[in-house]
Order: structure tokens, then C-alpha cells, then sequence
């Protein structure tokens, strides 16, 4: 791949010129996102990049919270709440950031505190499929696991259909003696994964259907 197209350079030279350049900056943030988020280079280099955006103009919130997905995506939830939380000093309505916040607090094991952060992002919008689903973890985390079926179906109605969401749907259901249903989303999230059923697979299944199910699924 052209390295031109990989450099953070263009767009801090961009900034350096006029710090009112927002384009220049949002063209940094999202190759920093595209670093953090999809793997697209090296976590450091995008690291670098937002530190020296701030530098340059300390009020560009979005580097904070670009700072915070790198945190999150190295495991150091502790740091991202504390950059959420700079960012939100700058711009205290900034409704992407409640959404993230409740995901550091939910990383920490925190899922008290994180449950009303991500009502407050749905609050703003209420198809946030990763607040729904992030709000659904911290209420099965603090015992409500209904509440939080009923939000993880939210974020499977916006569209969202991945293997991760329907093993936390078939867990909760299961718990909640709703055994047929777990079933059928155990099964979707294997068929997403693109496993074949055997060994601890078809006994969980065989487990279901002796504690109350109507057959094992197939």
C-alpha cells in the first residue's frame, strides 16, 4: 500500500497552518479510528498522531476520544475513562462520548456505573446498537436479565446479527428457563461462526433439553 496514503503527516501540516482546518483534523481522527478500530496500522502511529493534533490545538476533543478507542483496543480501560472524561470537560454534550465512557466503566467491571451511561447515548439516539448492546451486558452483569434480553433484541431489530449477540441472548434465556429459545440462538451464533455442533456443544444442548426444553436442536 502507498505510504502516503498510511501517513498522519498531510493532515498535521494541515493543522499546523490553520488549527481551524476541521477537515484536515477529522481526515486524522478517522485514519487513527481506521488504526484502533480495524487494524489498519500500528496503534502507536495513531497514538502519536492524536497527542501531537492536541498539541497543536488542545480544544480538538475528538482526539481524546480517538486516544480512548486505542486505549481500549490495548486493554487499558482505566485510561480511556479518564480520556472520555477529558473529552466531555470540552464538550459536556457530546453524545458519542456517553456511549464510550459506558464501555470503559463496563471493561473495569463497573457495569453499575456504566448502566447510565449508556441510557444517556440511547436517550440522544436510540438506535446506538453499540449502546444497546453495551447496556444489555451491564444488566445481565447486575442481575437483570430480562431488561437486558429486551435490549439485546433491540440492537438484533437495528440490524446488528452477530455470533457474540446471540450467545449472550442464548446464555440469558437459558437462565431465564427459556430453553427452545436459547437453543435457536446458540445455534445461530455457531452457524455464524461457522462451527459444526460436537462434544460440549451437544451436551449443553442434551442439558437444555432434559432441564425443559422440547427436543435438541439439530
Amino acid at each position: 500500500m502507498a505510504r502516503s496514503r498510511r501517513s498522519f503527516d498531510p493532515y498535521l501540516e494541515a493543522t499546523r497552518r490553520d488549527p481551524r482546518f476541521t477537515d484536515a483534523q477529522e481526515r486524522l481522527l478517522a485514519l487513527a479510528l481506521d488504526f484502533a478500530l480495524g487494524g489498519q496500522g500500528p496503534l502507536p502511529a495513531g497514538r502519536e498522531a492524536c497527542e501531537k493534533l492536541l498539541a497543536i490545538d488542545p480544544s480538538a476533543f475528538k482526539a481524546h476520544l480517538a486516544l480512548a478507542e486505542i486505549d481500549l483496543a490495548q486493554g487499558d480501560a482505566k485510561s480511556a475513562e479518564r480520556r472520555v472524561s477529558t473529552a466531555l470537560a470540552l464538550q459536556p454534550e457530546w453524545a458519542p462520548a456517553f456511549e464510550r465512557m459506558g464501555t470503559a466503566l463496563a471493561r473495569q467491571g463497573r457495569h453499575g456505573e456504566a448502566i447510565a451511561w449508556f441510557e444517556k447515548a440511547l436517550a440522544e439516539r436510540k438506535d446506538d446498537t453499540d449502546a444497546l448492546q453495551g447496556l444489555g451486558v451491564a444488566l445481565a452483569e447486575c442481575g437483570q436479565l430480562e431488561s437486558a434480553v429486551q435490549r439485546w433484541r433491540a440492537a438484533l431489530a437495528c440490524g446488528v446479527n452477530t455470533s457474540h449477540l446471540h450467545e449472550n441472548l442464548a446464555n440469558a434465556l437459558s437462565l431465564l428457563g427459556r430453553k427452545s429459545q436459547a437453543r435457536e440462538h446458540r445455534a445461530l451464533s455457531r452457524r455464524l461462526q461457522g462451527k459444526r455442533r460436537f462434544g460440549l456443544d451437544l451436551l449443553r444442548e442434551a442439558w437444555d433439553w432434559l432441564s425443559g426444553g422440547t427436543s435438541p436442536g439439530r
